[in-house]
């Protein structure tokens, strides 16, 4: 009963999007991306510390309307404050301080070096790019059959001090990386 109603949240909040006039795949990304993080569970340490939950995007992208809907919004209890970063290099200290990182799918060639600066920091990484779970991300967010639906790396998610919700793994394909 649990997993139904999670999934009717995440239905409902992409219908309240799409109703808001945002009506884009992108958008919907963004939606589910903040509907994952509140499934999430960040060491208390580091909720406790914080006034206020950093939703960051590194993305080159200028149209930054997409996110607008995030005004107001609360995750783990704290206000959300977005941010956006076009390069890793100039901004891995920022980035460290980030709850959650949204990876712009054009983002690729940036990947080692976003990998390296948040190693083991509790920072959630979630993109629509194709593979992006098998690279070592966090959460893909995919198309399948005209649906959205995610991928998680589970063992990675671990490995960066975070729980998330076993009513939204159930939900979710559980991605296994390859031993190297």
């Amino acid at each position: 009963m649990h997993v139904i109603n999670l999934f009717n949240s995440l239905l409902i909040s992409a219908f309240l999007l799409t109703s808001a006039g945002a009506q884009t795949l992108p958008d919907l990304k963004v939606v589910y991306s903040f509907k994952i993080a509140q499934f999430t569970h960040w060491p208390k340490s580091i909720m406790n510390g914080a006034d206020e939950f950093r939703y960051c995007v590194l993305t080159n992208i200028t149209d930054k309307q997409r996110y607008t809907f995030l005004k107001g919004q609360k995750i783990n209890e704290k206000p959300v404050r977005v941010s956006f970063f076009d390069k890793v290099q100039q901004n891995q200290i920022a980035l460290q301080a980030c709850h959650l990182i949204y990876i712009d799918s054009q983002e690729r060639e940036q990947l080692a070096a976003l990998f390296l600066t948040v190693e083991q920091l509790p920072v959630l990484l979630s993109s629509d790019m194709n593979g992006f779970s098998l690279l070592g991300g966090h959460i893909e967010l995919f198309l399948q059959n005209n649906k959205l639906r995610f991928k998680i790396n589970y063992r990675k998610v671990q490995a960066h001090q975070l729980t998330i919700s076993a009513k939204l793994l159930k939900l979710a394909e559980i991605v296994e990386m390859p031993i190297e």
